[in-house]
């Protein structure tokens, strides 16, 4: 009889555990769907008539000319920012 009881509290942890470790995971949540996967399209890169695309339609613009990426500085020279020195001299 002892046996029984034992293997039934055993059997009662066990399934405590595996519900708080479900419900901990989040089981009932709504999941965003998952985007649509089809192996059968996938080409390698290597084979003949692929080409590489980007995946936004983003273009490069010119660099900003240097008089006007130091136009708002606190203090420049020439093309470039002048910060204060952070080390005395004796210390570096």
């Amino acid at each position: 009889m002892m046996r029984w009881m034992f293997a039934a509290l055993v059997l009662a942890n066990i399934g405590l555990l595996m519900w708080a470790t479900w419900y901990r995971e989040g089981a009932g949540e709504l999941q965003p769907p998952r985007p649509v996967f089809h192996p059968e399209q996938m080409v390698p890169l290597n084979a003949p008539g692929v080409a590489l695309r980007a995946r936004k339609n983003d273009r490069a613009e010119p660099p900003l000319p240097p008089e006007r990426a130091v136009a708002n500085a606190p203090a420049s020279e020439g093309f470039a920012f002048v910060v204060p020195k952070v080390l005395d001299e004796d210390e570096s």
